[in-house]
């Protein structure tokens, strides 16, 4: 494992994404959630993910009112629409301008007043919005 994000909807509690660390292109992004009557984990969705994820973050939706999205760093910011048992790709957001150099992002952060506003940084020090 190598990063990790809690969800806040309150129709989801106990859910938790968990993103793998392979020093490769195959990665994989898992949503595991809790059975509360048996209080064991279990996986609940399981998605490939290109190079390793720098940071995994849900939607910061308190109250339920989005739709269940999840976002991911690497090579690009992804934005995923979690479903039981499929995860599938929203969309790529690439900021870049050379197509033959990927800087990669190290992490983003979700505006929690307004969601549909990520932030990213970049390896080679560029910040957007």
């Amino acid at each position: 494992m190598y990063s990790m994000n809690w969800s806040v909807r309150p129709d989801k509690r106990f859910r938790l994404a968990l993103g793998s660390f392979v020093e490769e292109y195959n990665n994989k992004v898992q949503v595991v959630s809790l059975d509360e009557d048996t209080s064991d984990f279990s996986a609940k969705s399981t998605f490939d993910h290109p190079y390793p994820t720098t940071k995994i973050m849900w939607i910061p939706d308190s109250k339920g009112v989005f739709p269940d999205l999840l976002a991911t760093s690497g090579d690009y910011l992804r934005v995923w629409r979690a479903g039981e048992p499929e995860t599938r790709l929203e969309c790529v957001l690439n900021n870049n301008k050379n197509s033959d150099f990927c800087a990669p992002l190290t992490s983003f952060d979700w505006n929690e007043v307004d969601p549909n506003l990520i932030g990213t940084s970049s390896i080679d020090t560029t910040c957007t919005i």
